[in-house]
């Protein structure tokens, strides 16, 4: 099966395009969270974060940046939300690399990821343990 997002890079699958530059794509999510919610995708395919090289992410975040600015100021959100789900187990449907953007207007404040990922009390007391194993 063809990638769906390398498809709309190709122009074989439309999009509603917002921003488009020789090594990334942004366009309007198909199923908004809310009004301006886009995805901004490096034009080569990368399925997760892990496999794009290090100098490839400054522009991608780069691009991320833009494109949130252009939505705070021309769709007057309040603020917004950066999301990159790598892999399965974390939510990502499309094996493509891709930071949702999703703009904020005020009305929606206790939707955030605190309502989706509860904090887990039991593991406030291994930190010094995580941290260590992080470290090494």
């Amino acid at each position: 099966m063809q990638c769906i997002f390398c498809e709309i890079v190709k122009g074989s699958i439309s999009a509603y395009k917002i921003f488009e530059s020789e090594n990334f794509l942004a366009f309007l999510d198909i199923n908004p969270r809310s009004k301006g919610h886009c995805l901004v995708i490096p034009k080569q395919h990368y399925q997760s974060l892990l496999e794009m090289p290090e100098d490839k992410i400054f522009g991608l975040f780069n691009v991320t940046k833009h494109v949130a600015n252009k939505i705070i100021s021309k769709l007057n959100a309040k603020a917004f939300n950066i999301c990159i789900n790598n892999g399965k187990d974390a939510g990502q449907v499309i094996p493509h690399l891709h930071v949702h953007i999703i703009p904020r207007y005020g009305e929606d404040r206790d939707v955030a990821i605190e309502a989706i990922l509860p904090v887990k009390e039991e593991l406030k007391n291994k930190l010094p343990e995580i941290a260590n194993i992080l470290k090494g």
